[in-house]
This record gives structure tokens, C-alpha cells and sequence, in this order.
């Protein structure tokens, strides 16, 4: 039996072998029309019986399975990823099927069956692609029961629905890109200053330290001027702007290279920001933060000098055709066609579902 094509409510239906005993089912009941066969009649009305039996109790046997959805830590456009589902099934629970919903083929599809009750936690996992990045609604779970006898399956929702964040796809980050940036960094007035991250290490003050630098605490409890180093300078904070207004497959270009340059430089402790379109003033944050920020972006939203910052080094992706925004510092410019160079991208990159 083919699924439905929306999830909803319950719905019960014969199965083929339960059409094949309703028709011989009737074809036994008139038989006595012609031919005095009581048998007949007999065994006819039983078949009839045991169908219209089925028709009660799938349902009620199918009540004794519970579904809900287990959403992965992260799932990103392209890739596989692995969904689960939490059954709870009574001790006299009958074999049912599980069916979840397929965001490529945009209909329901079997991905478990389950033969055995009394079990208060099974889990069901399957492997997904989602074809694009966004929030993506999961309809809930739909379970399918042939019980007793197979003459009717009876189908219906067994969960909730729910809302999955599919993050952009990640790619790569080249060697190039990583050079380009330490030679602009290297050309910038901020990247002298001292950095406001973790604390690493205390040494002696030194001629030409600047002041800010003095860990007066410190200095104090030692009866010397110690000096604070931290792990990383400020200079390593970045933010990460993305074209609003380019052409939708390259603002899907430029959305998945921002998520593979939040990926790398988040792993060796950079400060970053996402600036987009409908976040002209920026997001900071931990990694998983910018990338749902970059999975939920859309083109369009606010000018390209709303969403350069100024007073910050930026890495601005722009279009082949738009124009390189002002900025001090300037910010460096990394276009579409630059990109196969700079960062290595997966070949398909699904958009906005």
C-alpha cells in the first residue's frame, strides 16, 4: 500500500488480501440466491465478520505504539545525516511500521519495522539528506499497523511535529585564503593591539610594553610589574559579510563559503561575526550560533554599507558585479570567481526549501 502523500489523521484501509476476502466474502453470501449452500453462506458471512473485526481493533492495536522525533546536534544541506525516533511500545503491541517524512521526495517514506513489544525505548535511526539549508519542518511521525489478521492496515500520527535548523554545507578552506589573510592582517593598524580573550601567561614588564598590558594585580602581589599575554590577539576578530543582494545561486555560493570560513577560524580561536541582510549590525558568537544565523539568511534585506561594518576588519564575499563597499579599515574583498581558489566548496549546494 502506497503512504499518504500528507501526514494526518488516522485513516484505516483494506490491504489487498483484506479486498480479496471482501470479495469472496459477498461472492459466498449470494451463492443461496441460486444454490441451496448454507456452508457457503456460512463461510461467507464469517469472512465478512472477520474483516469488519479488523476494521475495529487495527486501530486500537496500532494505540499501543508511541513515536516522537530525535533531532541530531547539527544536520547540514547536502550532507547524510542521521535522524532517530523514540518508540515506546505496550508488551502486547503488535508489528507496525514506521514512516517519516522525506524532505526530497516531499511525501512520507518506511524507514523501520518493528516486530516486537515491551520495549519502553527503542530507538530507530535512518540516514536523510536535506536538499537545502533553512528551518525545515519535520511533520510528526506516522505509524502503520496490518493487525490482527492483515485484512486492514491502519495508519495515523504517533508524535508531534517539528522544526529542524539544516546548516549551510561545509566545505574546505585553502592555503590561499589562510596566506591572503595574514598578509591583510598583517597590514592593519589593530593587529598590534593586545588581545581581551583567555589569559596566558604572566611575565616581567619589559621597556615599551604599553600600560594597558600591566596586571595591576598581580604586579601588586608580586612586588613587580608583570605584564599579561593572552592567548590570542585582538586582531584575530573578523567579521564575516555576505552579499544581500547577489544572484540567488551565488548568494548560495557566498552563504556556504561564510559557513566554511565560520568553521575553520572558529577551530583556531578567532572572534567572528556574521553580517547578511537581515542582519545588517551583525551576530557574534559561538560556532553553532553564526551557522544558524547563515542557515536562516535569505537574499535581499539591508544595502551592502549597512552590512560592512565599519571600524572592524571584515571579509566581505560580494558578487562578480557589485561594487567593493568603503570601509577603514578596508575590508578585504573575496568575489565569486575568486572562491574555487580560496575555498574548496561542495558541487551541490542546495538552497532555501
Amino acid at each position: 500500500m502506497s503512504p499518504p502523500q500528507v501526514p494526518g489523521s488516522l485513516s484505516v484501509r483494506l490491504t489487498p488480501l483484506g479486498w480479496i476476502t471482501l470479495a469472496e466474502g459477498v461472492a459466498l453470501c449470494l451463492v443461496p440466491a441460486w444454490q441451496s449452500a448454507p456452508l457457503a453462506a456460512a463461510g461467507g458471512i464469517a469472512m465478512l465478520a472477520a474483516v469488519g473485526a479488523a476494521r475495529l481493533l487495527a486501530p486500537r492495536a496500532l494505540a499501543r505504539v508511541q513515536a516522537a522525533w530525535e533531532l541530531p546536534r547539527a544536520a547540514y544541506a547536502g550532507a547524510e545525516t542521521t535522524l532517530a525516533a523514540r518508540l515506546t511500545l505496550a508488551s502486547a503491541a503488535p508489528p507496525v511500521t514506521l514512516w517519516a517524512w522525506d524532505p526530497r521526495a516531499r511525501t512520507p517514506r518506511e524507514v523501520a519495522r518493528i516486530d516486537r513489544g515491551g520495549d519502553s525505548g527503542l530507538a530507530v535511526r535512518w540516514s536523510q539528506r536535506f536538499p537545502g539549508r533553512g528551518a525545515i519542518h519535520l511533520p510528526g511521525l506516522e505509524l502503520a499497523c496490518q493487525q490482527p489478521l492483515g485484512l486492514v492496515e491502519a495508519r495515523g500520527p504517533a508524535g508531534t511535529d517539528c522544526t529542524l535548523i539544516v546548516l549551510p554545507s561545509i566545505g574546505r578552506v585553502r592555503a590561499g585564503l589562510r596566506t591572503r589573510l595574514s598578509e591583510w592582517f598583517a597590514g592593519l593598524a589593530v593587529a598590534s593591539e593586545p588581545g581581551n580573550d583567555d589569559l596566558g601567561r604572566l611575565r616581567a614588564w619589559a621597556p615599551g610594553d604599553p600600560r594597558s598590558r600591566i596586571h595591576w594585580r598581580a604586579s601588586a602581589r608580586h612586588q613587580q610589574l608583570l605584564v599579561a599575554e593572552r592567548h590570542a590577539p585582538a586582531a584575530r576578530r573578523l567579521a564575516i559579510a555576505v552579499d544581500p543582494h547577489a544572484p540567488p545561486a551565488v548568494f548560495e555560493r557566498l552563504v556556504a563559503a561564510a559557513a566554511t570560513v565560520v568553521d575553520d577560524l572558529d577551530r583556531r580561536g578567532w572572534e567572528l561575526s556574521v553580517h547578511h541582510g537581515q542582519s545588517p549590525r551583525g551576530l557574534a558568537g559561538a560556532r553553532d550560533r553564526l551557522l544558524e544565523s547563515l542557515a536562516l539568511c535569505r537574499p535581499g534585506g539591508a544595502p551592502l554599507d549597512e552590512v560592512v561594518p565599519r571600524g572592524t576588519p571584515c571579509l566581505a564575499l560580494l558578487a562578480d558585479t557589485t561594487a567593493a563597499p568603503e570601509g577603514q579599515p578596508p575590508p578585504l574583498i573575496v568575489r565569486d570567481d575568486e572562491l574555487p581558489r580560496l575555498i574548496h566548496l561542495p558541487r551541490r549546494l542546495g538552497g532555501r526549501p
